[in-house]
């Protein structure tokens, strides 16, 4: 009985060993292609063209030229084709790839303006099929063609997907990616918004490079792109959507005399009501401010000079946000959720009295705005230092 039980143990050990390894199924890193970015753009005759963004292992060595892309050889290489479906404009760039394209360490999708006028619903049915799709990447519509911002130069990043990951991500941008847009389309009431970048010529150095810079927001009705918001507008839909963030500006607090200003730490309290058989909303925003550059030779020691410029401040806040909820109003498109917080609050009054025509609802709807600010930081003085010289003499 001894030896059975030796070899039945044995050869159990023996079964367990051969599964172990875990050869039979391997994936060798050198049999993958990793796709950082990709790009959609509206192609011929209906159909749509895909793109690409894989870097090449063996130009990834060294750095021949310090940071970013300064080296004569690109680090990366863009493909693209085109088809009647997603899958199949990526079965044909496959078909001539020696390796499987990867997409789990996909950052960013660029969205080309035609393609995103046209709706991008199609989109996600490809997007949610595949597991290997991240819906952390960030999602972005580029002025023009996509695969545009994926063919610029950027000079500080070593690929362009990283230079717009870095954008998609940075302070005084509001941070929109895959899961946030779907969570929005498929809501019942809100539209989606995306950052918005164009392609840059830099013309200023030895080399001509073409940069990504931020633009604005890409403004969508369900699932189409309608229009932009860009500047005062943009700033407007920070402090809808995420006033924390904060931005930079640069204010007039008194004729020809300007400031640049850092607002941060933001906060805005929306309170939707029902006013004369409409939906009314009273917009509240408070932040912090920091004094960046004084243009002026206004004294800012003095208190009534700091009460001037915070109610400068707290007057480009409102027209900030009334820009917004005019191009919301005009359009009838909701990236502020504005709607949404109403059938929080009133879901029965929203549901049989707003709910079958919500868009017109807030066309009609009433505003009251209310901002203040508080300047918590000048900088380490009170007065440039050239002037004040100028004044002592």
């Amino acid at each position: 009985m001894t030896w059975r039980k030796t070899f039945c143990s044995a050869a159990i050990c023996t079964l367990i060993l051969s599964v172990l390894p875990g050869c039979w199924d391997r994936t060798e890193i050198n049999d993958l292609a990793f796709v950082l970015s990709s790009s959609v753009d509206k192609g011929k005759d209906g159909t749509v063209q895909l793109a690409y963004l894989i870097p090449l292992p063996g130009q990834m060595g060294g750095s021949k030229g310090g940071g970013g892309g300064t080296s004569g050889e690109k680090s990366y290489y863009v493909d693209s084709d085109e088809g009647q479906t997603f899958r199949e404009a990526t079965l044909r760039m496959q078909n001539r790839m020696a390796r499987r394209t990867f997409i789990s360490h996909r950052r960013t999708m660029i969205i080309g303006e035609e393609f995103a006028k046209d709706g991008v619903g199609n989109l996600f049915d490809s997007v949610m099929r595949n597991p290997e799709n991240r819906l952390t990447s960030y999602m972005v519509v580029c002025k023009g063609l996509g695969v545009e911002c994926m063919k610029a130069t950027p000079r500080m990043e070593l690929f362009p997907s990283e230079a717009i990951r870095e954008l998609s991500k940075a302070k005084g941008t509001i941070k929109l990616n895959m899961k946030s847009f779907g969570q929005t389309l498929i809501s019942s009431s809100g539209d989606p918004a995306l950052v918005y970048m164009g392609v840059k010529e830099s013309k200023k150095s030895e080399k001509t490079s073409k940069e990504i810079e931020v633009l604005g927001y890409a403004i969508f009705r369900d699932d189409k792109m309608i229009t932009t918001m860009e500047g005062d507008a943009a700033n407007g839909l920070i402090w809808l959507l995420e006033p924390k963030t904060g931005y930079i500006d640069t204010i007039e607090i008194e004729k020809g005399k300007q400031m640049t200003i850092q607002l941060y730490g933001g906060v805005t309290d929306i309170t939707p009501s029902i006013k004369n058989g409409k939906q009314h909303y009273i917009i509240k925003s408070e932040t912090r401010a920091r004094l960046l550059e004084n243009k002026s030779d206004l004294d800012i020691s003095n208190v009534e000079t700091t009460a001037k410029i915070e109610g400068a401040v707290a007057q480009s806040i409102k027209r900030a946000l009334q820009k917004t909820v005019q191009v919301s109003k005009e359009t009838g498109a909701d990236p502020g959720q504005l709607s949404s917080r109403f059938r929080n609050k009133y879901p029965e009054a929203y549901n049989e009295q707003f709910k079958p025509d919500w868009r017109q609802a807030l066309k009609e709807a009433t505003f009251e705005y209310e901002a203040a600010a508080h300047l918590t930081d000048i900088g380490m003085v009170y007065d440039n230092m050239v002037k004040l010289g100028e004044k002592n003499q």
